[in-house]
Order: C-alpha cells, then sequence, then structure tokens
C-alpha cells in the first residue's frame, strides 16, 4: 500500500511538473519525452525507471539526495529537480493531514478522472460558472481534495486542459500514414481522424466555444501551447499546396473553423444537431461518426483541389 501510495504520487508529481514547464509539447520539443513516458509509465507498474526509483525512494524516506542527473539535460534536470520537490512536498502535506486525522488528499480518485471531469464541468459551465466545490461533488470526494491537489481553480484549469489538449495532441501525432505520398490526402486523413477524436471528446470544443469569446489569459495559454504548435505546419502545408496549384488559397482561420467550429460542432451541439436529424453524439455508433468525417473531409478537401491545368476547358 505504501508503494502503491509511492508510485501515485510520483505519478502526480510527473504531470504537475509537466504543466509548469509548458505541458507535453515542451517534452517533445525539448527532447524528453522519453523521461516523461518513462516516468509515467513506471508508475503504472510500480516505480521501475531510475528517475522513479530515486522519486519514491525519497518519497518513502529511504532516501535524501536528488537522482543522479549526469545522463540529462539542464532541460531535464530541471524537470527532475521540480518533480523532487513537488512529491516532497505532497508527501510532507498528507502526512500532516495523517497525523491530524484528516483522510487522505486522494480520496482514491485516480487524477486522470479528476481531470476528466473538471474539463467536462469546465466545458459545460465555463470558466466563471464551474468551481471546486461543484467539481468535488461530482467527484463525490471531500471538500478540499481538489484544492490539497491543484491550490486554486485556475490551477485545476490548467491542469485539466492539459490533460484534454495534450491527450489530442498525442493522439493526431500517431495520425501519419507513411504509405500516402501526396500531401493534401494526408490532410485529408489528419482532418478525418480528427473528427472521430472529436466525436469522443466533445468537450474540447465545448470548452473552446466558451474560452473563444474572450481575450483572456486563459485563451492565450491554450493558443500558445496547443493551437499553435498544431497549426504551424497546415498554414505552411495549405500556402506551399497553393503556391503550386494543387489547390485554390484559403486563409488559414477559414480551414481552421471550417474543420473544428464546422465539421465537430454536431458532437458539441447535440440538441441543435438532433433537431436537425443527426444521429445523437451519444446514441450514434461508429459508422456514422466515420460516415459524416469522410463526408466533410471530402466536402473541404475536394472544394480545395484545383484539376490539372490541362483539364480545364472552357464551357462552349
Amino acid at each position: 500500500m505504501v508503494k502503491l501510495k509511492a508510485t501515485e504520487l510520483a505519478k502526480l508529481s510527473t504531470l504537475e511538473c509537466m504543466q509548469m514547464l509548458g505541458g507535453y509539447l515542451y517534452a517533445t520539443e525539448y527532447g524528453m519525452e522519453e523521461l516523461v513516458r518513462s516516468a509515467l509509465a513506471s508508475t503504472n507498474v510500480g516505480g521501475t525507471s531510475e528517475v522513479q526509483r530515486d522519486i519514491i525512494a525519497k518519497t518513502l524516506g529511504l532516501g535524501s539526495r536528488r537522482p543522479s542527473l549526469s545522463k540529462w539535460t539542464p532541460s531535464n534536470i530541471l524537470m527532475v529537480d521540480l518533480m523532487h520537490t513537488r512529491a516532497m512536498a505532497v508527501v510532507s502535506g498528507e502526512t500532516q493531514e495523517r497525523r491530524r486525522g484528516r483522510p487522505k488528499a486522494s480520496d482514491g480518485v485516480p487524477l486522470d478522472t479528476i481531470l476528466a471531469v473538471a474539463l467536462r464541468q469546465f466545458a459545460l459551465l465555463g470558466y466563471d460558472g464551474a468551481s471546486l466545490r461543484t467539481i468535488n461533488r461530482e467527484l463525490g470526494v471531500s471538500h478540499n481534495v481538489l484544492h490539497q491537489r491543484f491550490g486554486t481553480k485556475e490551477g485545476l484549469w490548467r491542469a485539466a486542459v492539459d490533460h484534454g489538449f495534450g491527450g489530442l495532441v498525442g493522439y493526431m501525432q500517431s495520425v501519419f500514414d507513411p504509405t500516402i505520398t501526396e500531401p493534401l490526402e494526408q490532410l485529408r486523413l489528419a482532418l478525418r481522424q480528427f473528427l472521430v477524436y472529436s466525436h469522443a471528446h466533445p468537450e474540447l470544443l465545448a470548452l473552446m466555444n466558451y474560452e473563444g469569446r474572450q481575450s483572456t489569459e486563459r485563451l492565450d495559454y491554450i493558443f500558445r501551447r496547443y493551437i499553435t504548435p498544431s497549426q504551424t505546419q497546415i498554414v505552411r502545408l495549405l500556402a506551399h499546396l497553393a503556391d503550386d496549384g494543387t489547390i485554390r488559397r484559403i486563409p488559414h482561420s477559414t480551414f481552421f473553423f471550417l474543420a473544428t467550429h464546422g465539421g465537430a460542432a454536431p458532437f458539441t451541439l447535440a440538441p441543435l444537431a438532433a433537431a436537425l436529424g443527426s444521429p445523437s453524439p451519444t446514441a450514434a455508433n461508429g459508422a456514422d461518426v466515420e460516415k459524416h468525417a469522410d463526408l466533410v473531409s471530402t466536402v473541404l478537401i475536394e472544394g480545395l483541389r484545383l484539376r490539372p491545368v490541362k483539364a480545364r476547358r472552357k464551357r462552349p
């Protein structure tokens, strides 16, 4: 039980420090994917990686030195130091809570569950409408759990956003098909799979419907951390395909809104979609979702595609 608790804290510390350092994209950009994946995976099997073993040892009071960092870069060292600091802070706080006879901060609720519920609440009620109290109630845990884990509502919001949009980024990075050589067809595939993912996670677009209406630090956070990095290559691709005559020129913003707030809208605006005759997102089967994704991606891509010059003929 003690070791299980220690690995849970180590996983929590890893995720929270990832948030502090800018989320999953930071790890990707600075070559820390291996460290993070190893750290997270090791917590699921008892803490087997070198970094996590050291964190767990310190968590249990079995060691006082930070892990050996000789093989890590400066960015990695910062990550590990933060992980250590966070793990010790959590353990110290929980030890004091137990001495006072209070329940453990986790209340047995997995971190992924907490973040998924929080993301849905922020998407449904908006940042101002959601509260730590209502999210605690939704989770069925004691009133202080979220405060202990995340400190503030903003801290929980950022962690929930990293959880949700980090999952989307990870999924989209796996979409690339090496057998497709035409860039426009790769774009069609990416658009199709984005729509399939959006059906399973309608809270992402719902959240953007709230956050996109106001110029806030929260919108800036999502834009800088997730939208800009994920769209940079698409901006270049659209420009390149327009320059070589493959597609008609289209502003990136037009393409973005057609693909996201257009193609994925039925999954978020379920009552309106039902009124228009679309299957409810919860009732739609896999075939319905794939048919919708195929149709939207085809309409958008083929609407952009230009016929070869030789094939264009003037009507008589």
